[in-house]
């Protein structure tokens, strides 16, 4: 009884901390990621919070089902979509959606590859527009 009681502790000591640092965030600092939505679904958010001090940004992602009987298809994962230390100003080719990304870190130059996840849609829907304004130092 004693030995689980510590065991326990053990856990909540050790294991606690480390997931509330990270809390709601499906990325870590530093770290390569990949993120899909499931089947028929596409991608309607992403958070970011960037650290001064790691140089580095955690992620946030959600999705949701297509609009009206969207169907989704002929998925495809482009090539990295921009280089070391440059804008990055990516688009699906026309009729095709975001359902996916992946991203690789370089702590030597603290800085992000980005792949997308594009899926051709097809069925009775509206067309889409977003628009995100990113206010952010140049700094970063």
């Amino acid at each position: 009884m004693q030995l689980s009681v510590v065991a326990l502790t053990f856990l909540l000591v050790v294991i606690l901390p480390s997931h509330l640092t990270h809390a709601g965030f499906q990325t870590d600092w530093d770290k390569p990621f990949l993120f899909e939505c499931p089947l028929g679904q596409v991608l309607n958010k992403i958070y970011s919070v960037h650290s001064n001090r790691r140089e580095d940004r955690r992620w946030k992602f959600s999705c949701a089902d297509g609009p009206g009987d969207c169907v989704l298809n002929d998925c495809h994962w482009t090539d990295y979509v921009n280089n070391w230390d440059a804008p990055m100003n990516f688009m699906c080719p026309t009729d095709y959606v975001v359902a996916g990304l992946q991203s690789y870190h370089d702590n030597r130059k603290e800085d992000r590859l980005f792949k997308f996840k594009c899926c051709s849609h097809e069925g009775n829907h509206e067309k889409i527009t977003c628009l995100n304004e990113v206010s952010r130092s140049p700094y970063e």
